[in-house]
């Protein structure tokens, strides 16, 4: 089930990302997340962090990555999971 859960958040950022791109007109085609879970055993056993890695193809307009990138920090699986466990998203934009 953690493992879903971390998926689940790779998922979701790629998939409103994708929305606002076409609804924008830009084009993400081929983009990729790959994630990472971290379980914590204080104070009890859970997922203390997620780690998303996204690789964006080349021709993003530099003017969309900061929205490209609210838009992802803001997704519903992110706004969901509890606020003591991290989030860090690295996006990589090809150029």
């Amino acid at each position: 089930p953690t493992d879903l859960l971390a998926v689940s958040l790779g998922t979701c950022m790629l998939t409103t990302m994708g929305i606002l791109a076409q609804r924008e007109g830009w084009k993400i085609d081929g983009a990729r997340a790959r994630v990472e879970k971290h379980m914590s055993l204080e104070p009890r056993r859970r997922v203390g962090r997620v780690v998303v890695e996204m690789e964006m193809p080349k021709g993003v307009p530099v003017a969309a990555r900061e929205r490209l990138r609210e838009v992802a920090d803001r997704c519903p699986v992110a706004t969901s999971i509890h606020p003591d466990t991290r989030i860090e998203l690295t996006i990589h934009w090809s150029d």
